[in-house]
């Protein structure tokens, strides 16, 4: 007998399956989104207690400023006051009215933290209880973070503020401090100096140009204006000018330099120098309505000839270039030097393979005169091999084999002239003013005229070896890895009233910001300088500069020195200044700086704010620190 079968179990079974399926799935969907959930809550919280405990942090940072103001407000009170017995007594009492009156206010001003949030500070000490007792006060401090999600966190920290013994901060050591070029100039930078608006440097500048890219040395963008009024210019990579009405002015001091750059990209850019001008590659004005004025000499000391690439053979043989359009012409671009003018070297043209000039001022155009065919002597047609070199047929050698030289193109380019002076395709040098006291090693058009080399071999034991000397002792005479040893710095940061001491061995920015200067977005260190600061700056890192700055004393960095916008800036380099603040703290510096054979003594007396500062690890010390909520 058949067994019979039940119609729709199998149906049934799936059905029952699938459900099983189905709420197993669902579970593990909910699972999953409510762990993810968690990380997202708990990644929030970490976030926002970060962000409250950087509020702390800012909060010891307030206070430190604040009693550096009280200790400076307190040294005032000593000096106004002639009753030498109440010294003490006045110095603290200056000091607990200006903590007492300006603790609240201080801590309760808005910020932005270093990774770019805006922890809230809030005082819970009550008014009346934010008073000095027994020469100490404790203030409650809370910072709370609130995010977008309206998630928040907040701790609470106790700060014990201390009252610095009078004769613990007047300074009567003398010191011996080593002399050396690193710190005896407004601003010396390993890399690269760049400029977007005006500056005003007084002291002197040293740009060692190790960077990355093409573009090394001291760079001016659009509208960018250096104006250095005192202490040379020294840069081992070029100096260039690549904006829109651009300007380097040089008052009386010398530059030193790889090359003096005008470049193609920029117009109305200009360049005026009072005193003498030492490139060991080229001069080159490449852009329109632009011009160079340099009055005490140009001495382009270079004289290599061995053939290598265009770039390594260009940057050895130092000439005057000319690449715009409007030289010589009404308003148009000009190239004026007096005094003297030392060009050892020749152009050279970026063919393919390149191509050696005769000419130690070269025009823009004059290079078809090498690719035209000669009548006469030895430099005729008949007597030159031509070569192609891309994109141009050009004279190349001798039929005997024998490559023609630059003083052979120099009278190739004579010759020329003399068998074509009616050739109006010639640009003549009109607007190039060179001073009747020229050596050039190749020819020159200079004033509407052509003339050849006059380099003579005695020249080199005269002019030349003194440029020479003299270039190599300016650019040798700085050296920062030996004379600053930045492994050894301590981090330091001390800003008190219009002085700032800041010493700092890691990649961090350093902001130096002025009125209008916009504030810092992540992380970096802020030198106040809505006022006009004094102060020594030494860094491994880049040093930006914003807003309008008044800043007197010394800035090293190992790293880029920026100038942004267009607020005015002023760089004031001060050598008793900056010794007496090494003198006075050299304890910080003693390990830094590396010893030389001369020296400089600094005896009692020379006192400023910071040499008085005092250490705020003695007077600031947190208590009670707890999570509220």
């Amino acid at each position: 007998m058949k067994r019979k079968v039940k119609k729709g179990s199998s149906l049934l079974y799936v059905v029952i399956l699938t459900a099983m399926l189905i709420t197993f799935g669902t579970v593990v969907l909910i699972l999953t989104v409510t762990d993810y959930k968690m990380r997202i809550s708990e990644g929030n919280r970490i976030k926002n207690l970060y962000s409250a405990e950087s509020g702390i942090e800012e909060a010891y940072g307030k206070l430190s400023k604040l009693l550096y103001i009280a200790v400076e407000n307190g040294q005032k009170a000593v000096k106004e006051s002639e009753d030498k017995d109440k010294e003490k007594e006045n110095f603290k009492k200056a000091y607990k009215d200006t903590v007492e009156k300006n603790i609240k206010e201080t801590l309760e001003s808005e910020y932005i933290s270093k990774n770019g949030s805006r922890p809230n500070l809030i005082v819970v000490t009550p008014d009346e209880s934010l008073k000095f007792k027994d020469d100490k006060m404790s203030v409650v401090v809370q910072a709370s973070f609130v995010d977008k999600n309206s998630l928040s966190k907040t701790i609470q920290s106790t700060f014990n503020i201390a009252i610095p013994e009078y004769e613990g901060i007047t300074s009567s050591s003398i010191s011996t401090i080593p002399i050396k070029p690193a710190w005896s100039k407004a601003i010396v930078a390993e890399k690269n100096m760049l400029l977007k608006g005006p500056v005003v440097l007084d002291g002197g500048a040293y740009i060692g140009g190790k960077a990355e890219g093409n573009e090394k040395g001291l760079i001016v963008t659009s509208r960018g204006k250096a104006d250095v009024t005192n202490g040379d210019i020294i840069t081992l990579e070029d100096i260039r000018l690549k904006g829109i009405d651009s300007n380097f002015k040089v008052d009386k001091s010398n530059v030193f330099t790889d090359s003096l750059v005008i470049e193609k990209s920029t117009s109305e850019a200009h360049i005026d120098i009072k005193g003498k001008v030492y490139a060991n590659n080229d001069l080159a004005l490449n852009a329109n309505k632009s011009s160079i004025n340099i009055e005490g000499g140009f001495y382009g000391i270079n004289d290599e000839t061995e053939l290598g690439t265009f770039e390594e053979d260009s940057k050895k043989s130092s000439s005057i270039y000319v690449n715009n359009d409007d030289l010589g012409e009404n308003n148009g671009s000009y190239i004026n030097i007096k005094n003297e003018a030392l060009i050892m070297g020749t152009a050279y043209i970026k063919t393919n393979p390149h191509y050696q000039t005769g000419e130690s001022v070269a025009i823009k155009g004059n290079y078809r005169i090498y690719a035209e065919t000669l009548n006469m002597g030895p430099l005729s047609g008949e007597n030159i091999l031509f070569k192609y070199k891309d994109p141009m047929q050009l004279a190349d050698a001798f039929k005997d084999g024998n490559l023609l030289n630059y003083e052979d193109k120099s009278a190739y380019i004579k010759q020329y002239i003399e068998e074509n002076p009616k050739d109006i395709r010639i640009k003549y040098g009109e607007g190039i003013t060179l001073p009747a006291n020229t050596i050039n090693v190749g020819g020159i058009f200079t004033n509407g005229e052509f003339k050849p080399s006059n380099y003579i071999v005695d020249n080199e034991g005269g002019i030349v070896k003194e440029a020479k000397t003299f270039y190599e002792n300016a650019v040798d005479s700085v050296n920062l890895d030996s004379d600053i040893k930045f492994e050894n710095i301590k981090f330091e940061a001390i800003q008190l009233g219009g002085e700032v001491l800041y010493l700092d061995n890691s990649s961090k920015l350093t902001y130096i910001l002025g009125n209008g200067g916009e504030r810092v977005s992540g992380e970096g260190y802020e030198i106040d300088a809505s006022h006009p600061i004094k102060g020594v700056v030494i860094t491994s890192g880049d040093v930006i500069v914003r807003g309008k700055v008044n800043f007197t004393g010394t800035i090293i960095t190992k790293g880029n020195i920026i100038f942004e916008d267009d607020k005015s800036k002023v760089i004031k380099y001060d050598r008793d200044y900056v010794q007496s603040i090494i003198g006075a703290k050299f304890d910080l510096f003693k390990d830094v700086l590396s010893s030389s054979p001369d020296s400089v003594v600094l005896k009692p007396g020379n006192t400023t704010s910071l040499v008085n500062a005092v250490d705020m690890k003695s007077l600031i010390s947190i208590k009670k620190w707890k999570i509220i909520k």
